[in-house]
């Protein structure tokens, strides 16, 4: 669960700290303050310059300016982050606060600095959750998400990230409701802009004049569902690392030769999947009930291993396995971790294998996202049948998993579903193919049934106005789905 912060009250500028004379001298006098009063144009920009003091005397600065194409407050951010930075570098234990503002000292003048940013963003400064939110917004401008939408009331805050605004917004509602927090999650930043409290800037940046929420409302409004995505990526979440696993042990067997299916975009004959041999290391992971699968830790780059990290991800994986239901590890091999190699993530029945990427092609990272990953991946590999041909070993199986209950799907009565639910589909992927829509379905269904708490109530409409038939159909499959429990 994610950690609340309860702002009991925001001080801009401490009592203790409200002298008129100058701070840290050396800072001031010595060359910092001095070199960014240099670098300054003579007119049109934007700048700030911070200072944080630490207990025992010692302090750091950052800042930053800019033409005033761009705004103060991202101007401000910047700055703040800057002496953020080396504040975290040098360890000293402070807060970083504005001494400067376009050529001015606010330092110990509250009055001139709330002048200052009026027209900036004055709702943001009086926000009691204003230290949070940057805070909060700074590391999220080091993912690769380009939404970030921020919610508060009486001095209680959260967030949500994501790819897309209804990612970002659905994240963010999520922890509202599960956290009890009144308000509306509302647009901070597109990308690294800050858009609070400017609808006009959200609009030139989104192409759009509604909020995620209300695009949301509007299509609910009028029973238009199609454009509200409830797949994998805005579930996020759903199984996190405070949920059960079945997990015994992990034993390393060693470094063995095995084959391995690739799929990548940067090959010059442009073809998605091709075949390699390697020599990975490789892992037995137990679980209960017998249950025992190989998973293989593949580094492309020696180099890039560290001392104990091809234990450290084996455990990692297998114990994100052990989160599964065993409906999903009926059929399952094995689990091969490409630890260094940006690529595609994908499963097959036809190998009954996952291959996970912890890092996308394009550098994006699963984050929050990694065990939903696992449950669509293993949804193709258990319970998906072959695109073509049938069922083909990669590797020699060392473990025949007999124990495990296998459970086949009737694919007419699936596609009587699909026709019933009039052809909708819960995210814009599940409309590319049957296989697809079976992943991005069942995660959907899984997170109605078993994980209802961790989703918003939007997103509880839209699965069962979406697919509805395609609920009933799962709900008739009487899956294994322990560790999981049925919501009450």
């Amino acid at each position: 669960m994610k950690k609340i912060i309860l702002i009991i009250c925001f001080f801009m500028f401490p009592t203790s700290l409200l002298a008129e004379e100058n701070v840290c001298d050396r800072i001031i006098t010595g060359g910092g303050y001095q070199e960014y009063l240099d670098d300054l144009p003579s007119y049109d920009f934007n700048s700030a310059f911070h200072i944080v003091v630490g207990d025992d005397g010692s302090c750091t600065y950052g800042w930053d300016w800019w033409e005033t194409n761009r705004a103060l407050e991202d101007v401000m951010q910047d700055s703040f982050n800057d002496c953020e930075e080396d504040r975290k570098k040098k360890n000293i234990d402070g807060e970083c606060r504005f001494y400067d503002i376009n050529r001015k000292i606010v330092w110990g003048k509250p009055e001139l600095y709330e002048e200052l940013v009026a027209e900036s963003s004055p709702e943001l400064e009086n926000s009691k959750c204003h230290g949070f939110f940057l805070e909060n917004f700074n590391d999220y401008k080091s993912t690769n998400n380009k939404y970030f939408y921020t919610v508060e009331s009486e001095g209680r805050c959260e967030y949500g990230m994501g790819k897309d605004a209804d990612s970002a917004f659905n994240e963010c509602e999520k922890f509202r409701q599960e956290n009890n927090i009144g308000g509306k999650c509302e647009p901070f930043a597109v990308e690294d802009q800050i858009v609070w409290g400017k609808p006009e800037l959200y609009a030139e940046l989104t192409g759009s004049k509604f909020k995620p929420s209300e695009e949301i409302q509007k299509s609910m409004d009028e029973g238009d569902y199609d454009s509200v995505d409830v797949g994998m990526w805005q579930l996020d979440g759903i199984i996190n690392s405070t949920d059960p696993s079945t997990l015994q042990k992990v034993i390393y067997i060693g470094k063995e030769k095995r084959n391995f299916i690739e799929a990548r975009t940067d090959r010059e004959d442009k073809s998605r999947l091709f075949e390699f041999k390697a020599t990975p290391y490789v892992y037995d992971a137990y679980y209960e009930n017998g249950k025992i699968f190989e998973i293989l830790i593949y580094f492309e780059n020696e180099k890039n291993k560290s001392k104990g990290k091809d234990g450290s991800l084996a455990e990692k994986y297998a114990f994100m396995i052990g989160q599964m239901p065993n409906v999903l590890l009926q059929r399952l091999d094995a689990a091969h971790i490409y630890a260094d190699v940006l690529g595609i993530s994908n499963a097959s029945a036809k190998e009954r294998i996952i291959n996970i990427h912890p890092e996308g092609e394009g550098g994006y990272v699963f984050v929050t996202a990694i065990e939903e990953l696992f449950i669509h991946e293993l949804v193709h590999a258990s319970l998906d049948k072959p695109i073509h041909g049938v069922y083909q070993a990669m590797n020699k199986k060392r473990h025949k998993n007999s124990t495990i209950k296998s459970k086949k799907l009737n694919w007419g009565d699936w596609r009587q579903a699909v026709k019933k639910d009039k052809k909708k589909y819960i995210t814009k992927y599940a409309k590319t193919s049957i296989h697809e829509d079976l992943a991005e379905s069942f995660t959907a269904w899984l997170a109605l049934r078993y994980k209802d708490d961790r989703i918003s109530d939007i997103q509880k409409v839209v699965i069962e106005k979406k697919i509805p038939n395609r609920i009933k159909y799962f709900d008739e499959q009487e899956f294994d789905m322990y560790p999981l429990v049925l919501s009450d």
